[in-house]
């Protein structure tokens, strides 16, 4: 079974590496820089060389998006 964005966070506490955070966000390890510097997705934390990213931050991040799209399509559906 292929796991989703979220499932992929449930419960986790221990940070999240850009390794990870790629794969939650179905992209390369490469863009996730990109994404960063462009401000479109939450800024890492340093722990100690690594570059790592709270899980509650992601997943309220995500959920975010997830709500900003429905709202979009909704509206979309209602004036077209």
């Amino acid at each position: 079974m292929k796991k989703t964005k979220l499932t992929m966070l449930q419960g986790r506490i221990e940070p999240i590496c850009r390794r990870e955070l790629a794969q939650i966000l179905g992209v390369s390890v490469g863009h996730t820089y990109k994404l960063e510097l462009q401000g479109r997705v939450p800024h890492h934390i340093k722990l100690g060389s690594r570059s790592v990213w709270q899980p509650a931050v992601l997943r309220k991040w995500i959920d975010d998006q997830e709500r900003a799209a429905a709202i979009t399509t909704k509206e979309l559906r209602c004036c077209a």
